[in-house]
C-alpha cells in the first residue's frame, strides 16, 4: 500500500524524501513500486483494421501498398506492426502493407497471414485471411503438346482426320473459349484444305472439337500440311499446329530429277564422262529401280552411250569440233527411263505409268587448238606518188584459223612500218584474204627514202587467253616519178629599178632548183616565158633565167619605163623541168614584181587658180581650210612647201608651210576688209624643183560680238504710294555697237524680275505702272526691277540694269512691339543703371517718331509665388526706361527675396502726327545669385570626399554601379559628369553604369572622379572620388591544350597502369583558376588524378581487346574546387586503344569429333579436319594442333594444320578409337575428343566433287538479302541404286541439321543459301562442316569444311567522337593576324569498315573560302586572312566520308537534306573563334567638325561631339584630345578655354564666351588608341563664337520633335544656297505666332551662317544671311518646300505685320456676338418651356425604367504629330460637323458652350442635299425633317429633304468629327468644354463604329487626324452606337487652311467599334460631380443628345443650383487666330445666331 500511495502521489513522496535522511533508499523503493504497479496493470494494444477479409486481384503489381493496418494502445503508447507472410511486408510505424511477391489465383485462392500489433510491452497477434480475386491471366492450353497425323492421299473429302482436340483454361473469369485456324500468309491452303468443327457446347473453361478433310489431297502436289490452331479466351491466345503428313499411293510414273543439257569442251579420250541422268519413281512410298537407255533412232547413238543403272553418259568416239564428220556442234540425245518391274528375270516397264522420256542437248565447246596461218611470203612495187588509202597493187594474202568463231577471230598488225601501211581489213575470222593499203603516203618519197620496205605482218587472235598468232614477210619496192616541180628560194620575186634605167640593165637572175633526179631535176629546168602587162619592156633568158631591161628609145618617158605612168609591173615567169618535154614535165609559175623608182621630173599643180574662204569677225581661224588637199604633184619625191607671196593687209594672214592652212595673226575686224568685204592673199607652192601660184579671196563676216549697253549703271525713281496705274515712271535706254541696221544691233526691252505685276516696259524702254497697280508703303517700300536689253543676233546678247522704284510713305500705321511679350532675366546683384534689355517697337511709317514708357497694368510675385502689391513693396520704381531708345535700366537695388517676377505693360507712342499707341508686355525675372556650391550626400564628406563600391567583374554593359546624389542649398543639380573612368563607366543623371567589359584578370580596382554642377550662375561644382573594387568571379572555362587525346595500353593492364596525361589551364585568378579533373568512363576501367590529370587503369575487367578494341572516355576539367555553385568546366574526348595480348586459348568449333571410316581406306588418306579459333589477333591467333592421349596403336596422325589422316592400315581393325587432340596458340591451349569408328569395308563413303579439298574459302558480300545463294556442294557415291542416294547436311555441336543460325543447305541439291543478312563488322567469317551422307543401311558420310568469308561492303559511315549520342564539337581559336596557311587544328573520325579510308570536306560555313581542309588528314588551316572586326567567329560543319564523292551532295534531288546531315554522327560542328588583335587605327567619321557657341551661353555648354570608330574589340582604349588650339589668325591659345571628353568626345567651354565675340577657334582633334602604337587619327575642328543678333530664324512646318529627321537635309540645302557656308543650328523651338502663342505643329529653327572665303571665317549678319537665303528661296521654292521650310527671317525681328488694334476689335466683336447668341438662346428656351412639359414627363418616366449607367469611361489622350507636307490632295466634299440652329427637342438645357462657330464649309444640307447623317442617339431614316422645307429653300432646292441636323440646319465647320451615314439625323458635336452639370463623357453616349477623324492630320492611310486624338474605350452600358456605315466618312476639303495653327486641337476616335449596336429606349443622365466634369485640364468632348419625339417641341431648363466652375487650366492655349500672311478659312455666320 505504501508503494501504491507513493506511486499515486509522487509529489508527497518527494516531500517526504526531502525530510527523510534515507533519501536514496526511498528513491530505490519508489522505482521498484512504480515498475511493479505499472506492469501489473498495463493493457495490451488492439487492432482497429487488421486486414481480415481483404480481397486482392491476382494482377496486383509488387510494390503496391494494398492495405493500412490501424490500431491503438489504451495507454497511448506508440504501436508497432509486424506481419508473417512471404508475400507482404509492413511498415512498422505507419502500418502500410506492401505486396512484395506476385500472387496467383490458380496456385492459391487465399493467403493466411498473421499480423501483430505491439506497444513495446504487449504483442497482440491476429490470424487473417486475404482472398485472391481471379483475373484472366492464364493462357489456354491444348490437351496435347503436339498433334501429328498421317492421311492417305486418297482419303475421301469430309472424313474426320483428327478427333478429340481439346482446349482448357484454368481461369474462371474468361469469355467463351474459341478455336480457329489462323491462315496468316503462309497457311492459306492448309486452312482451306481442312476444316475445324466444335463437338462440345460453348464453355468458358474448355473447348472440344475435331478436324475434317475439306478438299482432295494429292501427295505429288503437297506432302505435308501444317494447320495452325488458335485458342482465344477473350484476352489470351495460344497457337498450336497440327502436322499432317500425306501418305503416298503407288500410281505415279517415274520422272527425271537430273536431266540437264550440258556443254563441254572437245574430248579426245573415249569413255569420258559427259553427264549424269537421274530419274526416280513417282511413287515415293515404294519406289522401283530405274533403267536408263538412249533411243536407237537418236542422232547421238553413234557418239554416246549411257550406263543403264546409274544413268552416266560417256562418249564412244573422240569429239573434235573441227572434225568434218561432226556436222553439228550441238547433239540431241533422246533418253528413256523404265521402271524395273522385276530384277530377275529383268522386266522393264513399258506403259505410260512406268516410263518417261526426255531429250538433252550436248553442245561441243570449241577449244583454242589452232593458230592463224599465212599461205606464203609476199613482194610488191609501188610508185612514190601513191595516194593515201590506195591498195598496194597485186598483194593479196590468205590467212586461215581452223577454230570456231569464238577462237578464230584475229587482228592484223604491221610491224615496223605501221604508220605507213595498214592491212585491209584490220580483222579476220576463220579463213580470210587480206590486202595492204597505204596508210600515210607522205612517208613514201623516193627522194627522201626508204626506197625498199621490208616488214612482218602478224595475225594475232583476239578475245582468247592464248592469243595465238602467225606471221608473214612482205617486201615493197618504191619507184621514182616526176613528182617535184621546180622551185625558187623566194616568192614572189621583187626587184626595184629607176624609171630611167638604160636598156640591157640586169634586173634579176632567177635561180630555180628541182629535187627530182636527172632531167626530172635541176638539170632539166627551162625558163619558158615571161608574161604580164608591160612584158615587152623586159627580156628573159630561157636557159639562165636572167631578166633585163629591153631596148627603148626614151628611157623614163612613156612608152618606156615611166613612174608617173606605171609604178609597178606584175609579171609571171613559167619554169618547167624535163627540158620542157611536154609528155612528162612539172611546171612552176613564179611571180616577178618589178617596182619602178620615181625621179623628180614633174611640177606641183593647184586644182584651181582662185579660192574663196570665210572668217568670222573676231576670229583667227577660217571657217574652212580652202587650200588643204588642193595641190597635186605626180612625183613622189620632193616635199611640197607653201608660202604667201602677197596679201592686201600685210602680215594679217600666215600659212602653214606643210598643210597650206591659212590663219590670221590676230582677230580680224571688218576694217581689215576692202569695201567688198574681201581680202586677197597670193600663195606659192614648190616641190623643191618646180613651183605653182594661186589666189585666196577671204570674206570677213560680221559677228554679234557687242552686247547692248545701258546709258546708266542703275536707275532710281520715287513715286507716291497713291501713284495711279497706267502712268509712265521713267525710261531706260541702251545702245549696241554692232553694225547698224542688222539684227545684231536691234534692241528689245523686258522686265526680268521685281515687277510683281505692278510694272511693264514699253518697246522704247519706258516703264509704266499697270492698271491694277496699288502701292502700300507699309507692305513694300521699294521695288527692285531687273530690266534686260537684248539684241536679235545669233546668238543674242543681252545686258541688264537695276531699276529702283521707291514708294513714298504716308503716316497711318500704329507702332507695335516685337515681340509682343518679352522676358528678361536679371541677377539680383546687377548694379544700378545697368541696361538689361532694349525693347523694339516697329512702326512702318517712315516719318514715325516712337516714344517708349511703362503703363498699367503691372503685377509682381515673390519667390513663394505670392502676389506683391505696391503697398507691400513698390516694385514699379525698380526699373526705368529711356523713352527714345526703349532701353530699360535698373533704377534701384534689386532684392529677389521681396520680388522675383515683375510683369509690366509697356507702350510705344508714335508722336509724329496724331498719337498712335501700341502696347506690349515685359516679364522681368530676377535671378538668384549662386553663393553655395553643391555637395554630394553621405558617405561623402569634405574630409572623406570619396565613395567605395565593390563590383563583380563581367557585369553586363548598362549594369548599375552607384547612384550619385548631390544637393545644392541655393539651387538644384543640373548635371553629373565622370572623368578618368578609362572608359569603364558612364553616368546618366547621376546613375553610374558599366560602359564596357570589366575583367578582373585585366584590372582589379578602378577609381574615377565624379562632378556635379548646379543650375545657378555662376555654376559651381562638387567633386567626389569613386573607388571601385573589382570582385573576381569565375568567368572563364578551363581550356585543354589539345582538342582530343589518344593513348594506347595493353589489354588486361593491371590497376595503376599509367595511360597518359591531359592538361588544361584556366586564366581566372585565385581558386577560380585552379583546375581539377574528373573522368566519365562507361566501362569503369579508368580513373584520373584530380590534380595532375594523369589517367590510370582502375579496373582491368573490361580491358579485353576481343570485346572492344578502343575505349572513348570523356575527361572534364573544372575550376573553383571550393565553390561548386560557380564551377565552370570543359570536356575533351580521350581515345584509348587496347593492344592485343595472348590471353585467349584456342576454342574448338565443337567439343568432340566423330567420324566413321571403312577399314579398307588407304594409308595417308585424310579422314577429316578439326578446327579451332583464337580470338586474339596477329601471331597470337595462329593455331597449331597435335595429338595428346589415346590411340595406343598410333593408327591416326594429326597434322599441325588439324588434318587427321590414316597412319597405319586399318584392315581387320574395325572398332571405335578415341583420342584427344590439343590446339595451341602460343602458351595457351585447349583439348577436344576425337572418336573414329572403323567399320567393315562394305561400301565407300561419298566422294566430294565440289569442293575438291577442305577449307575452301567462299567469298560472300555483306549487306545483301535473306535467301541469297552462297554455294553448291556436290558429292558422288560409289554405290548404285537407292543406297547411293546422297543427302547433304550440316554438322554442328555433334548434331546434324539442314540449317544453322546463318545458313540452310538443300538436302538433295546441296545448294547453301543465307538465312540472314551478313554484317562483316559484326562477324567476318563462318566455318561450316558439311556432310554428304549416302542411303545405305549403315549410312556412309564424308565431310568437308567450308570457310565462308564475308567480304566488306562500304556500308558504314565514318563517325566522329560521340558523347551521349551526339558528336562532340570542336572549339578552335585563331588570332586575326595569323597568316595563311596557319594550322588551326585537326578533326578525326573513324570508320568500322575494313581497309576503309576517311576523307573530310567542309559542308557549310566556308562560303568565302576562309578555311581549307586537308581531305586526308582532317587538318583545318587558315586559307585567307581574317579580320575580327568584320566577323568574330565562324561556325563550320565538317563531314567525314569514306570516299571522295559524297552521294548525298551530288544527287540531283538532294535525297538527304543537308540540315538532316548535320544531325549525323559523321558531321562535326567546329567553332572557330577569332582572337582580336589591336590592329585597327581609329577613324573619325568625318574630316572636319564644327560647332557654334553664343557669347550668352553658360559654362560647360556642349558645343559639338566628335566620333571616331575603332573596329577592334578592345576599342575602349579610344581617347579623344585636341591640340594646337588657335584663332584663325594663327594666334595660339594657351588658356584652357575648351575641354573635350576623353571618352565621349564632347567639346565644352570652360570659360564664358562673352569676351571672345566674333572669334573662330581652330584645333586639331585627335583620336588615339592608347593600347596600340601609332594608332591615331586627326580631324579638323572649328568653333565659331556667335551673338544672338546674328541668328536667323527658319520656320519649319514640322513639330519640333520631328525636325531632327530633316536637320541634315536642311543644313545641306542652306549651305549650298549660301555659297557653301557653314550652318550652325543653335536651337529648335515650337513656333511662336505673332500674338505670342505657340503653334506646336510648326517649329522655329535658329541658325547661324558662317562664310568661308579663302580660309577666312566670318559670321554673317542676320539681315544679309536672311536676304541671301530668301533670294535663293524665291528662285527654288519647291526645293525649300520639299524639306518643309516655310519662312526665313531675322530671329530678333518679326515679319508679321499685325494690327493689334484690329485684332482687339475683332475679339471684342466675337465676344459681343457670343453674348447676343446666348441671350437669344435663353429667350427661345423660356418661350417654349410650357409646350414641352408633357414630353419631359414622358422622358422622365422612361429614364426611371432604364438601368443605371456604368461609370463613365475615361479618356485617353494620344498625341499625333501633324505633318503638313504629307497632306493628301483630296478632292471630295468638305468635312462637316453639325451644330444646332434651333434648340434640341428633348428639353435638355443647353449651355452657352453648345454654340459653335461655323466655317466656310457651310451647311451640309445645302451643299450636299443627298447626303445625310445619323443621329447620335437614334436612327430616323424615314422621317422627313420638320424644317426640311426651310432647308430646301436655303439650299436652293424645292423638293423635300431629310433634316441634316437634329431638327435644325447643321453647320459644317473644320472639326470634321463625325462619320457620314446616309439618311439620318445628327446631334451636335462640339469641341469646347461644357461648363454645365449636364455635360458628360462621350463614353456615356454611343460608341461610333467608324473613326471620328479630323481632316488635318495624316496617318499614312489616306486619312487625316487632328494633332491630338482623344480616345475612349469600348464598354459603355448605354450602347447607343448606330449601325455601321458601309463606308468610312472621307474628308475632302480643298478650302481648309494649310496652316496647322488654324487646326482644331482635339478630335475623337473610337478605339473599339461595336459591329452589332443596340439602341436602348431611354438614357439616364448621371449626376456629374465637379471632379468628373472639370478636373481634367484638357478639353472634354461632349455631345448633346436628341431623343426622337412625335413633335419637334423644344423646352430648355437651366439648373439654378449648380454653379458652373470657371475654366482654370493654365496649360490650355486656345487655337490662335491665323497670322495675316497665312491661309485663313473664311467663316460663314450661322443664320439663327
Amino acid at each position: 500500500m505504501c508503494c501504491k500511495q507513493i506511486f499515486l502521489d509522487p509529489t508527497k513522496a518527494q516531500v517526504a524524501m526531502k525530510k527523510n535522511m534515507w533519501t536514496t533508499l526511498c528513491q530505490l523503493l519508489l522505482f521498484g513500486c512504480m515498475l511493479h504497479y505499472g506492469f501489473a496493470n498495463d493493457l495490451p494494444p488492439r487492432f482497429i483494421k487488421d486486414m481480415n477479409g481483404l480481397e486482392l486481384s491476382e494482377d496486383t503489381k509488387t510494390g503496391t501498398t494494398v492495405y493500412k493496418l490501424e490500431g491503438v494502445d489504451p495507454e497511448g503508447r506508440t504501436v508497432k506492426y509486424s506481419i508473417s507472410a512471404s508475400v507482404f511486408t509492413v511498415d512498422t510505424y505507419s502500418g502500410d502493407v506492401t505486396l512484395v511477391r506476385n500472387i496467383d489465383y490458380e496456385n492459391a485462392k487465399t493467403i493466411r497471414v498473421t499480423v501483430t500489433i505491439s506497444d513495446g510491452l504487449n504483442e497482440v497477434p491476429r490470424n487473417v485471411i486475404v482472398s485472391i480475386k481471379d483475373t484472366n491471366d492464364v493462357i489456354p492450353s491444348f490437351s496435347n503438346e503436339t498433334y501429328f497425323v498421317n492421311v492417305p492421299e486418297n482419303t475421301p473429302v469430309n472424313q474426320i482426320v483428327l478427333k478429340d482436340i481439346e482446349v482448357r483454361d484454368a481461369d474462371g473469369v474468361n469469355s467463351l473459349i474459341s478455336v480457329t485456324c489462323n491462315p496468316g500468309t503462309a497457311h492459306q491452303e492448309d486452312c482451306q484444305t481442312f476444316k475445324l468443327e466444335r463437338t462440345a457446347n460453348l464453355n468458358s473453361n474448355s473447348w472440344k472439337g475435331q478436324l475434317r478433310l475439306a478438299t482432295q489431297l494429292n501427295y505429288e502436289n503437297k506432302k505435308s500440311y501444317q494447320v495452325p490452331l488458335v485458342a482465344f479466351d477473350g484476352v489470351n491466345n495460344k497457337t498450336q499446329s497440327v502436322e499432317i503428313q500425306v501418305e503416298d499411293v503407288a500410281d505415279s510414273p517415274p520422272y527425271f530429277v537430273e536431266a540437264f543439257s550440258v556443254s563441254l569442251d572437245e574430248v579426245d579420250k573415249i569413255g569420258t564422262f559427259i553427264t549424269n541422268i537421274k530419274a526416280v519413281d513417282g511413287d515415293v512410298s515404294a519406289p522401283r529401280r530405274i533403267h536408263y537407255e538412249i533411243s536407237n533412232g537418236s542422232d547421238a547413238y553413234q557418239y554416246f552411250k549411257i550406263n543403264p543403272v546409274n544413268g552416266t553418259i560417256t562418249n564412244k568416239v573422240p569429239l573434235d569440233r573441227e572434225d568434218s564428220s561432226l556436222r553439228f556442234s550441238a547433239i540431241n540425245i533422246d533418253l528413256k527411263v523404265r521402271e524395273v518391274i522385276s530384277e530377275s528375270p529383268l522386266v522393264l516397264g513399258d506403259s505410260a505409268s512406268t516410263t518417261a522420256t526426255t531429250t538433252i542437248q550436248v553442245t561441243l565447246l570449241d577449244i583454242n587448238d589452232n593458230r592463224p596461218v599465212f599461205s606464203s611470203n609476199y613482194t610488191a612495187r609501188i610508185p612514190e606518188d601513191i595516194l593515201d588509202n590506195t591498195d598496194v597493187p597485186q598483194l593479196w594474202m590468205t590467212v586461215t584459223d581452223a577454230d570456231s568463231r569464238l577462237f578464230a577471230n584475229y587482228s592484223f598488225q604491221v610491224e615496223t612500218f605501221d604508220e605507213v601501211f595498214v592491212t585491209n581489213p584490220k580483222f579476220g575470222e576463220g579463213r580470210s584474204i587480206v590486202g595492204l593499203k597505204v596508210k600515210n603516203a607522205s612517208y613514201i618519197d623516193y627522194e627522201k627514202g626508204p626506197r625498199v620496205y621490208n616488214f612482218q605482218i602478224i595475225a594475232r587472235e583476239i578475245n582468247t587467253r592464248e592469243m595465238n598468232s602467225g606471221s608473214t614477210s612482205v617486201t615493197i619496192f618504191v619507184d621514182d616519178v616526176n613528182d617535184n616541180a621546180p622551185r625558187v628560194n623566194r616568192s614572189p620575186l621583187i626587184e626595184n629599178i629607176p624609171e630611167n634605167a638604160a636598156p640591157g640593165r640586169q634586173i634579176i637572175d632567177i635561180d630555180a632548183v628541182d629535187d627530182d633526179s636527172g632531167n626530172f631535176g635541176t638539170n632539166g629546168i627551162r625558163y619558158v616565158s615571161l608574161k604580164g602587162i608591160g612584158q615587152q619592156l623586159f627580156s628573159l633568158n630561157q636557159i639562165t633565167g636572167v631578166v633585163t631591161v629591153s631596148n627603148c628609145l626614151s628611157p623614163g618617158i612613156s612608152p618606156c619605163l615611166d613612174y608617173e605612168v606605171k609604178r609597178q609591173y606584175n609579171l609571171t615567169v613559167l619554169i618547167v623541168d624535163n627540158k620542157n618535154n611536154p609528155s612528162n614535165l612539172q611546171k612552176k609559175q613564179v611571180e616577178l614584181i618589178i617596182n619602178i623608182l620615181d625621179e623628180n621630173d614633174n611640177a606641183p599643180i593647184f586644182s584651181q587658180s582662185v579660192y574663196y574662204g570665210k572668217i568670222l569677225e573676231g576670229n583667227t581661224n577660217m571657217l574652212d581650210d580652202v587650200l588643204v588637199n588642193q595641190v597635186t604633184d605626180s612625183d613622189t619625191v620632193g616635199r611640197l612647201q607653201f608660202s604667201i607671196k602677197t596679201q592686201d593687209v600685210s602680215g594679217l594672214f600666215a600659212i602653214n608651210p606643210d598643210t597650206g592652212k591659212l590663219t590670221a595673226q590676230r582677230p580680224v575686224s571688218l576694217t581689215d576688209a576692202r569695201n567688198d568685204a574681201y581680202n586677197d592673199v597670193e600663195v606659192t607652192v614648190t616641190d623643191g624643183v618646180k613651183s605653182a601660184l594661186a589666189t585666196v579671196r577671204i570674206e570677213i563676216i560680221d559677228k554679234n560680238n557687242h552686247k547692248p549697253t545701258f546709258s546708266q549703271v542703275s536707275y532710281k525713281k520715287c513715286i507716291s504710294e497713291q501713284f495711279s496705274g497706267g502712268t509712265s515712271v521713267l525710261k531706260v535706254q541702251a545702245t549696241d555697237l554692232d553694225q547698224p541696221g542688222t539684227p545684231n544691233s536691234d534692241i528689245t526691252y523686258s522686265i526680268v524680275s521685281g515687277a510683281d505685276g505692278f510694272f511693264v516696259i514699253e518697246p522704247d524702254g519706258v516703264i509704266k505702272t499697270t492698271f491694277r497697280a496699288i502701292f502700300d508703303y507699309e507692305t513694300k517700300q521699294e521695288y527692285y526691277l531687273t530690266v534686260m536689253a537684248k539684241d536679235n543676233g545669233l546668238p543674242p546678247l543681252s545686258a541688264t540694269t537695276q531699276v529702283k522704284i521707291c514708294i513714298d510713305d504716308f503716316n497711318d500705321v500704329i507702332p507695335y512691339f516685337i515681340p509682343f511679350t518679352v522676358q528678361v532675366n536679371v541677377k539680383e546683384n546687377v548694379a544700378v543703371n545697368t541696361e538689361i534689355i532694349q525693347l523694339n517697337a516697329y512702326d512702318a511709317d517712315q516719318s514715325a517718331k516712337v516714344q517708349f514708357s511703362f503703363a498699367e497694368p503691372s503685377n509682381a510675385i515673390n519667390p513663394n509665388g505670392l502676389t506683391v502689391t505696391k503697398a507691400d513693396f513698390d516694385y514699379t520704381n525698380l526699373f526705368r526706361m529711356d523713352p527714345d531708345t526703349g532701353k530699360i535700366f535698373i533704377a534701384k537695388d534689386l532684392n529677389r527675396d521681396r520680388v522675383s517676377l515683375i510683369t509690366h505693360t509697356v507702350q510705344a507712342v508714335d508722336t509724329a502726327g496724331v498719337d498712335q499707341t501700341g502696347t506690349g508686355t515685359i516679364i522681368i525675372n530676377i535671378l538668384d545669385v549662386n553663393k553655395i556650391p553643391p555637395r554630394f550626400t553621405q558617405p561623402w564628406t569634405p574630409s572623406t570626399p570619396f565613395y567605395r563600391v565593390t563590383l563583380n567583374e563581367e557585369q553586363s554593359v548598362g549594369s548599375s554601379v552607384i547612384t550619385l546624389n548631390a544637393i545644392d542649398d541655393d539651387g538644384s543639380i543640373e548635371g553629373y559628369e565622370l572623368a578618368e573612368t578609362k572608359g569603364y563607366f558612364v553616368a546618366n543623371k547621376g546613375v553610374v553604369t558599366v560602359n564596357k567589359r570589366i575583367d578582373f584578370e585585366v584590372i582589379e580596382d578602378l577609381s574615377f572622379l565624379a562632378y556635379a554642377w548646379d543650375n545657378v550662375e555662376p555654376k559651381m561644382t562638387a567633386t567626389a572620388t569613386v573607388l571601385v573594387t573589382i570582385k573576381n568571379i569565375n568567368d572563364n572555362n578551363p581550356l585543354f591544350k589539345a582538342p582530343i587525346y589518344s593513348f594506347s595500353i595493353e589489354e588486361n593492364s593491371p590497376p595503376g597502369e599509367k595511360v597518359g596525361f591531359v592538361s588544361a589551364s584556366d586564366v581566372d585568378k585565385g581558386t577560380y583558376g585552379n583546375v581539377l579533373y574528373s573522368i566519365e568512363d562507361a566501362t569503369k576501367s579508368f580513373g584520373i588524378d584530380t590534380f595532375t590529370g594523369e589517367i590510370t587503369v582502375t579496373n582491368s575487367t573490361a580491358l579485353d581487346r576481343e570485346k572492344v578494341g578502343e575505349i572513348i572516355v570523356q575527361v572534364t576539367a573544372y575550376d573553383s574546387p571550393g565553390d561548386p555553385s560557380v564551377r565552370r568546366n570543359s570536356t575533351v574526348p580521350v581515345y584509348i586503344t587496347l593492344r592485343d595480348q595472348n590471353d585467349n586459348a584456342p576454342v574448338f568449333d565443337r567439343p568432340s569429333y566423330y567420324q566413321r571410316v571403312e577399314e579398307d581406306v588407304i594409308i595417308g588418306t585424310s579422314i577429316f579436319e578439326i578446327s579451332a579459333k583464337d580470338a586474339d589477333e596477329g601471331v597470337n591467333a595462329i593455331v597449331t594442333y597435335r595429338k595428346s592421349t589415346g590411340d595406343p596403336g598410333n593408327l591416326f596422325s594429326v597434322a599441325s594444320n588439324g588434318v587427321i589422316s590414316v597412319r597405319q592400315s586399318l584392315q581387320k581393325k574395325a572398332g571405335v578409337y578415341n583420342f584427344e587432340v590439343i590446339a595451341y596458340s602460343g602458351v595457351l591451349n585447349s583439348a577436344a575428343t576425337v572418336t573414329i569408328e572403323v567399320v567393315k569395308g562394305i561400301s565407300s563413303p561419298p566422294a566430294w566433287i565440289v569442293p575438291a579439298t577442305n577449307n575452301e574459302v567462299i567469298n560472300v558480300l555483306e549487306s545483301q538479302y535473306k535467301g541469297m545463294f552462297v554455294y553448291r556442294v556436290r558429292a558422288e557415291s560409289p554405290d548404285t541404286g537407292p543406297k547411293g542416294r546422297i543427302k547433304y547436311m550440316f554438322l554442328a555441336s555433334s548434331l546434324t541439321s539442314q540449317s544453322t543460325n546463318e545458313f540452310y543447305i538443300n538436302p538433295l541439291t546441296g545448294v547453301i543459301s543465307a538465312l540472314r543478312i551478313f554484317d562483316r563488322e559484326e562477324k567476318d567469317s563462318y566455318t561450316l562442316q558439311v556432310i554428304a551422307q549416302d542411303s545405305n543401311v549403315v549410312p556412309q558420310n564424308s565431310e568437308r569444311r567450308l570457310i565462308i568469308k564475308i567480304i566488306d561492303v562500304n556500308d558504314n559511315k565514318p563517325k566522329f567522337p560521340v558523347s551521349n549520342g551526339q558528336v562532340l564539337p570542336y572549339n578552335f581559336q585563331v588570332k586575326e593576324d595569323s597568316q595563311p596557311v596557319f594550322l588551326i587544328g585537326r578533326v578525326l573520325a573513324s570508320d568500322s569498315d575494313l581497309n576503309s579510308s576517311v576523307y573530310y570536306q567542309i559542308l557549310s560555313g566556308n562560303s568565302e573560302n576562309i578555311f581549307s581542309l586537308n581531305q586526308i588528314t582532317g587538318a583545318l588551316s587558315l586559307e585567307n586572312p581574317v579580320d575580327r572586326d568584320n566577323i568574330s567567329s565562324f561556325s563550320l560543319n565538317i563531314e567525314a566520308m569514306d570516299s571522295l564523292t559524297s552521294y548525298d551532295l551530288i544527287t540531283p534531288n538532294h535525297i538527304r537534306r543537308l540540315e538532316r546531315k548535320w544531325a549525323d554522327l559523321n558531321v562535326a560542328h567546329i567553332n572557330v573563334e577569332i582572337i582580336d588583335v589591336n590592329d585597327e587605327v581609329p577613324k573619325f567619321s568625318q574630316e572636319e567638325y564644327y560647332g557654334c557657341i553664343s557669347t550668352e551661353d553658360g559654362l560647360m555648354r556642349s558645343i559639338l561631339t566628335v566620333k571616331a570608330i575603332d573596329k577592334d574589340i578592345s576599342s575602349d582604349s579610344l581617347e579623344y584630345s585636341f591640340a594646337k588650339l588657335r584663332t584663325q589668325d594663327g594666334s595660339a591659345i594657351k588658356k584652357q578655354i575648351l575641354t573635350i571628353g576623353k571618352k565621349n568626345g564632347i567639346i565644352r567651354n570652360q570659360e564664358s564666351m562673352n569676351q571672345y565675340k566674333d572669334t573662330v577657334f581652330l584645333m586639331d582633334i585627335i583620336a588615339n588608341d592608347t593600347e596600340a602604337k601609332n594608332a591615331s587619327d586627326t580631324a579638323k575642328g572649328l568653333i565659331f563664337v556667335t551673338e544672338k543678333s546674328q541668328a536667323v530664324k527658319v520656320v519649319v512646318t514640322q513639330p519640333s520633335t520631328d525636325v531632327h529627321y530633316f536637320v541634315p537635309q536642311i543644313k545641306k540645302l542652306l549651305s549650298q544656297k549660301s555659297d557653301d557656308s557653314y550652318i550652325c543650328i543653335s536651337d529648335v523651338r515650337e513656333h511662336v505666332l505673332p500674338t505670342g502663342l505657340l503653334n506646336t505643329h510648326w517649329s522655329d529653327m535658329y541658325i547661324y551662317v558662317i562664310d568661308d572665303k579663302d580660309g577666312k571665317y566670318t559670321v554673317k549678319g542676320a539681315e544679309s544671311a536672311t536676304a541671301q537665303l530668301n533670294m535663293e528661296r524665291s528662285k527654288d521654292e519647291p526645293v525649300f518646300s520639299g524639306i518643309y521650310i516655310q519662312k526665313i527671317q531675322v530671329a530678333q525681328t518679326s515679319d508679321d505685320s499685325e494690327n493689334n488694334f484690329s485684332l482687339l476689335l475683332i475679339m471684342i466683336l466675337v465676344i459681343l456676338f457670343v453674348l447676343l447668341a446666348l441671350l437669344l438662346f435663353a429667350v427661345a428656351c423660356c418661350c417654349i418651356a410650357q409646350s414641352k412639359k408633357k414630353t419631359i414627363e414622358k422622358v422622365t418616366y422612361a429614364q426611371s425604367l432604364a438601368p443605371p449607367p456604368e461609370k463613365p469611361n475615361d479618356f485617353t489622350m494620344t498625341s499625333i504629330y501633324h505633318n503638313k507636307g504629307f497632306l493628301p490632295e483630296d478632292d471630295g466634299p468638305p468635312p462637316i460637323i453639325f451644330t444646332f440652329d434651333e434648340a434640341p427637342p428633348d428639353g435638355n438645357a443647353m449651355s452657352q458652350e453648345n454654340l459653335h462657330m461655323s466655317t466656310s464649309g457651310g451647311s451640309h444640307g445645302r451643299d450636299y442635299p443627298d447626303q445625310f447623317m445619323y443621329d447620335a442617339v437614334s436612327r430616323r431614316p424615314d422621317t422627313p425633317a420638320p424644317y426640311s422645307e426651310r432647308n430646301s429653300r436655303r439650299s436652293g432646292q424645292n423638293e423635300n429633304a431629310y433634316d441634316t441636323a437634329s431638327y435644325g440646319r447643321g453647320s459644317a465647320y473644320d472639326g470634321g468629327m463625325l462619320p457620314q451615314y446616309p439618311a439620318s439625323n445628327s446631334g451636335s458635336v462640339h469641341q469646347e468644354r461644357l461648363q454645365t452639370p449636364y455635360s458628360r463623357s462621350l463614353g456615356d453616349v454611343s460608341e461610333q463604329p467608324a473613326e471620328l477623324i479630323s481632316p488635318y492630320s495624316h496617318d499614312g492611310s489616306g486619312k487625316r487626324f487632328a494633332p491630338y486624338v482623344q480616345e475612349y474605350p469600348h464598354g459603355s452600358s448605354n450602347n447607343l452606337t448606330p449601325e455601321p456605315s458601309p463606308n468610312t466618312f472621307d474628308f475632302h476639303d480643298e478650302t481648309v487652311s494649310s496652316d496647322p495653327d488654324d487646326m482644331p486641337l482635339y478630335s475623337v476616335v473610337n478605339k473599339h467599334p461595336d459591329p452589332t449596336p443596340e439602341f436602348p429606349d431611354t438614357i439616364e443622365e448621371p449626376e456629374p460631380t465637379p471632379s468628373d466634369a472639370f478636373s481634367d485640364p484638357e478639353p472634354v468632348i461632349t455631345t448633346s443628345i436628341a431623343d426622337p419625339v412625335e413633335e419637334p417641341q423644344i423646352e430648355c431648363e437651366i439648373e439654378p443650383d449648380v454653379e458652373p466652375e470657371p475654366f482654370q487650366n493654365p496649360d490650355y492655349i486656345p487655337p490662335p487666330p491665323p497670322p495675316e500672311d497665312e491661309p485663313v478659312i473664311v467663316t460663314e455666320l450661322d443664320e439663327a445666331r
